[in-house]
Order: structure tokens, then sequence, then C-alpha cells
């Protein structure tokens, strides 16, 4: 997953959502990723490190279960990521690798696990749309896009 973080040149760091604020020795990054349904719509960092696009290999839904079950996430090693030399732009494509979503599973009877819509089946998109009152509108368009796909 391609993810906007600040580096030393030794670490760097991520916020994955609005109230998922990393802190690193004298480096902060705050406000999320904005290719995610997860973005606060804005980012707030430190002055101290670089501004940088870089890639982990874990997609947002491993990411975002890690850290809703506690676990720390948002800081990796430099030498473990591999930085990015431009911005992606940020596409309905890029938006729709990376949007997640809520599930208990068929019945609503299983722990909350967060998924990738785009490893959601076409039914289940639809059902997303047909059944949930409260969904945003980017979250229609992404869906939408990911059923025109299917």
């Amino acid at each position: 997953m391609k993810l906007l973080g600040v580096t030393d040149g030794k670490k760097i760091i991520a916020s994955l959502s609005h109230y998922h604020c990393v802190t690193f020795n004298d480096m902060m990054m705050d406000g999320g990723q904005p290719h995610t349904n997860r973005y606060s719509g804005y980012n707030r960092f430190s002055t101290n490190g670089r501004l940088n696009w870089f890639e982990v290999p874990e997609s947002f839904d491993v990411l975002w279960n890690k850290y809703n079950i506690g676990e720390k996430v948002g800081v990796w090693e430099a030498s473990e990521v591999r930085l990015l030399k431009k911005a992606p732009k940020i596409t309905t494509a890029l938006c729709a690798e990376n949007y997640i979503w809520g599930t208990r599973g068929v019945n609503g009877d299983q722990p909350l696990k967060w998924v990738l819509l785009k490893d959601c089946d076409k039914d289940h998109l639809e059902n997303i749309i047909k059944n949930v009152s409260d969904i945003s509108p980017d979250t229609v368009k992404i869906i939408k896009y990911l059923i025109r796909k299917k």
C-alpha cells in the first residue's frame, strides 16, 4: 500500500486515520491517508523530517485491523519500505484499492472485521448500497465503480 508519511532517513511514520496521530522521536504525522475512507480531509505533520510517499507490503485492511486491536502501527524502518519518487495521483481506481468496510459476517454474528471493498463480491456490494442508509457519497461512488468492474 502507498502511504504518505514523514521520514528522517532511518524511520518513516504514517497516520492511518483522523484519530491516529503517530509520533516517533521528533516526527509527527496525523490525518490519515488521502486515498482511503479513513482520511480526515487534511494532514498535519512535523517540520522535523521530510514528507514523502512510500510503499509497504501490507494492505490497508491488514493495517486497519491491527490498529483496531491495539497493535502499534505507523512506524517502519526506512530500509524496509520503498520510497516513491513522486506522489500518486488520487484517482477513483486508487481509492477503490484501499477503501475498507466493517463486516460482522453474513449473519451479523461474527466479530467485527475490516475488509477491502474490492474483495467483496458483487452481491455484497449491491446489498451494502441497498441496505445501508448512512453510507457516505464517496463510499457509494467507490462501490458503484467496483460493481461496474466485476
